[in-house]
Parts: C-alpha cells; sequence; structure tokens
C-alpha cells in the first residue's frame, strides 16, 4: 500500500507497533510516527540539548529496533 506523508523524503522507517512506524527523513527535522492503517500522522518528536546549540532540529538518519525497547 501506499500511505501520503508530509515529509519531501525517507531515509528510514521502522515498525514500533503493530499500526504504527516511526519514519526519519534528512529533509525535515525529529522523529515522526505515522497510523499506516488510517494513513495519518500521529505526532512528531523533537530534542535539542541546551548545553550543546549545535543539537537542534536534528534530523534522523537511520532507525533500528532492539529487543529491550
Amino acid at each position: 500500500a501506499t500511505v501520503r506523508t508530509h515529509l519531501d523524503e525517507i531515509n528510514s522507517i521502522c515498525r514500533v507497533w503493530p499500526e504504527i512506524a516511526a519514519v526519519g527523513t534528512e529533509s525535515d527535522a525529529g522523529l515522526h510516527f505515522y497510523n499506516f492503517s488510517g494513513s495519518r500522522h500521529v505526532g512528531s518528536v523533537h530534542w535539542s540539548d541546551p548545553l550543546d546549540p549545535r543539537i537542534f532540529k536534528a534530523r534522523v538518519n537511520a532507525i533500528t529496533a532492539s529487543e529491550n525497547s
């Protein structure tokens, strides 16, 4: 199936729940979550480090699964 997103390009997709996938892209800051059964954006996570101003609007290059998280 095809799902329309607000992202220009997608670098990585990883299923995090049965219907939810995490999506990473270099074109838009943050980690984005999509409900693929309903074809909708359900949220984003953005982070920064107040001690290091270089970490602002971080972009996601890769996503991987882990057995404990």
